[in-house]
């Protein structure tokens, strides 16, 4: 992981590719093609918003509907428009959102070009079908580098106003974001160890959009309204377990890394889930099926396998009626966190790392009144400031009895704030 790296024939031509279609980089220097028209005045004073927002995973796109709520219920006559990933429609659901934009999939070299090539596509997007959008501001709700080209997006949208925060907020991934700061007129340079949905906050205090801070521990109200679609109801009146109390297992996440082990899970269902009388439903993609059955055959109880047979507003609807939801740092677990579901996850990012890098649980853990984070002690080498392992690696330092404590941690608070007890705002335990 460490060491200087040589460059290959792809990474050669990838530059001269980038030179061609002038988007070379100098140092930090982006050289892009002619600027886009200003915007004209807003029609009858509405406010124009543009949020360019190119991340695809689920647990990104479900820290933005606090923030969409925040621009709403600060100015409930603006026109919101969002432009979203070619695989991700998560947003489009959002109940505060006028428009939405979704990047064209398309199967093309560009694919193949790495940085350049995304960049390019997305310029084709607005040639082809964005040119005649006007913005009074565009916001890039990331907290630092966006290696989706978001900012690259806003900077073409031409708004007046082109904020977001500055890639020097996250120095272990510098120069993969294109020089994309120069695109935008504000920008965020300095920040602390605070969420994601924080700093995207701070984005939105600088345009001028929103004056407190947005919340994080509280349920999200939008992210209610999808749950309780007709959509998700309907899906749930299909299963005749989903009308009896159960509690939600996730064994997936994004990277292999990420992973805990399955038959660790199974533990816990049978301790924390089956023993207090609770069906064990397991949730994720059709890739987390074999985990799942895995789980089922050592519990050997009745349970629920929905792994790649729900979509968001499904999933959603799921997650909002569950009495809690254990798994990996993973997008369900960010779903079933806002819904007010007390979420208990475990993550590969250890303790003693920085709480400002990317992948940080204080940054990045799922928002909501009830959470807990359980972390390995320490990178195991070679890893150093996160894991970066092919396969489960950090991880794995977690033990089922520092889960257990955690959960149990974390539901007996949520049962004395039932009961009224409440002392104290609800807390991340860590």
């Amino acid at each position: 992981m460490n060491g200087a790296q040589s460059i290959s024939l792809r990474d050669l031509l990838v530059r001269q590719v980038q030179k061609l279609a002038g988007l070379a980089v100098h140092g930090r220097v982006f050289r892009l093609y002619a600027r886009p028209s200003p915007p004209s005045v807003s029609d009858a004073g509405r406010l124009r918003i543009a949020v360019s927002y190119l991340i695809p995973s689920l647990g990104d796109n479900v820290m933005v509907f606090p923030l969409i709520d925040a621009i709403r219920r600060e100015h409930p006559t603006a026109e919101i428009s969002c432009f979203i990933s070619s695989n991700n429609r998560i947003l489009s659901l959002h109940p505060g959102i006028d428009h939405f934009y979704q990047l064209p999939d398309s199967r093309s070299l560009l694919q193949k070009l790495g940085p350049a090539g995304h960049i390019l596509k997305v310029w084709k997007w607005h040639r082809n079908q964005l040119r005649n959008l006007r913005f009074d501001v565009c916001l890039v709700l990331r907290g630092g580098v966006d290696p989706f080209h978001s900012a690259h997006l806003a900077w073409l949208l031409g708004g007046r106003e082109r904020i977001g925060y500055s890639s020097q907020v996250e120095p272990e991934r510098d120069g993969i974001d294109l020089g994309a700061d120069l695109l935008l007129t504000k920008q965020i340079k300095k920040i602390g160890a605070v969420h994601e949905v924080q700093r995207g906050g701070e984005v939105l205090k600088l345009a001028g959009l929103i004056q407190e801070t947005v919340e994080i521990n509280q349920t999200v109200q939008s992210m209610l309204a999808v749950a309780h679609s007709s959509a998700a109801c309907e899906y749930i009146s299909r299963f005749q377990v989903l009308q009896r109390p159960y509690g939600i297992v996730a064994p997936g996440a994004s990277f292999p890394r990420r992973r805990w082990a399955s038959e660790r899970f199974a533990i816990l269902a049978k301790e924390e889930i089956v023993a207090r009388g609770w069906t064990p439903v397991f949730v994720g993609g059709p890739e987390d099926n074999a985990a799942c059955d895995a789980m089922a055959e050592a519990l050997d109880v009745p349970c629920l396998n929905l792994a790649g047979k729900t979509n968001f507003a499904q999933l959603a609807g799921i997650c909002s009626n569950a009495q809690c939801f254990i798994g990996n740092d993973s997008g369900p677990a960010h779903v079933a966190g806002a819904c007010g579901v007390p979420t208990l996850i475990v993550t590969a990012f250890a303790k003693t790392s920085l709480e400002t890098h990317h992948a940080s649980p204080v940054r990045s853990r799922p928002i909501g009144p009830y959470c807990a984070v359980v972390q390995p002690p320490k990178q195991l080498s070679p890893c150093t400031e996160e894991c970066l392992a092919q396969e489960p690696h950090c991880i794995l330092q977690v033990q089922v009895d520092e889960v257990r404590d955690a959960f149990a941690q974390l539901m007996e608070r949520r049962q004395s704030e039932i009961a009224g007890n409440r002392t104290s705002a609800p807390r991340v335990i860590l």
